[in-house]
């Protein structure tokens, strides 16, 4: 990301991550979670067919049901966790929390038929054990929260496209964590692979939209940077500026990902899952 502004210094060295291989699923862990865990998933070593080929992870993208549950499958036992019990809402680039806070809607949208409570939002926060939580990308910003709240641990998820991030989802999630008790300074963020200003071309009035929001630095040349205003927006909701890391990562040059602004909406989705142990 840009950091033009003296104000957004972050930590982009990727020291925090460690790509590895589980039963041949390939992902990205965030080591500065821990105890929580946190992963990003890449696209091989899946069952999807092209154009989703092939560890597509997003039911509403036209692929093939059967597949991507297998590919869920696939993912929860590489991680350790049953398909069935990873709770996975329907996104609509949105400000929308939701709040895991009963074992009773773990698994939640694990189904593509099976509506549930969550239905839509674009974040997801947790204080519940055994409870992974995990939304789909293809070019937005993975951001994953982790800290305490009244003395437990407790998770974000969020889906931080240009809409859901104009429009404040991640204030929303710090905020709904803060609510439930997390000091926003003690928290820690994890920004996932996701597309970079060299890929990410907009017209002048998009481009004034993004820029009013979150300022000149957000855009340059009609490129807009959505992992400065992710990060504007953490620090601005109390996070400190080490306690945000950034996994360097651009999905739309690495075609180890799904990129809708590389492959338009005929591609699949990856992964941000999280949860405590």
């Amino acid at each position: 990301m840009q950091q033009d502004d003296p104000h957004i210094s972050i930590d982009n060295s990727g020291a925090a991550f460690t790509e590895e291989e589980r039963i041949d699923i390939r992902l990205w862990r965030f080591d500065a979670a821990a105890p929580m865990n946190v992963f990003f998933s890449c696209r091989r070593n899946g069952v999807s067919k092209p154009p989703y080929d092939s560890l597509n992870l997003g039911f509403f993208v036209e692929d093939d049901a059967g597949d991507v549950h297998r590919n869920r499958q696939l993912l929860g036992r590489a991680l350790g966790h049953k398909a069935s019990c990873i709770t996975s809402p329907r996104q609509r680039h949105s400000a929308r929390v939701g709040v895991l806070d009963s074992e009773l809607d773990i698994g939640a949208g694990s189904r593509m038929a099976v509506a549930n409570r969550f239905d839509p939002c674009d974040a997801m926060v947790t204080s519940v054990q055994s409870a992974p939580l995990l939304l789909q990308f293809a070019d937005c910003v993975p951001v994953v929260l982790t800290g305490e709240a009244a003395d437990r641990p407790i998770i974000g998820v969020a889906h931080a496209g240009r809409l859901s991030l104009v429009a404040g989802i991640v204030t929303n999630t710090v905020k709904t964590m803060t609510d439930a008790g997390a000091d926003p300074g003690s928290l820690v963020a994890a920004l996932g692979p996701a597309v970079k200003p060299c890929c990410y071309g907009v017209d002048e009035e998009t481009a004034a939209q993004f820029r009013e929001r979150f300022g000149g630095a957000a855009v340059d040349d009609g490129r807009i940077d959505l992992k400065y205003g992710v990060a504007k927006d953490l620090l601005d909701a109390g996070l400190a500026a080490g306690n945000i890391h950034n996994l360097d990562i651009c999905t739309s040059c690495d075609e180890d990902f799904f990129s809708y602004r590389r492959d338009g909406p005929a591609t699949g989705r990856q992964g941000a899952i999280a949860w405590i142990d």
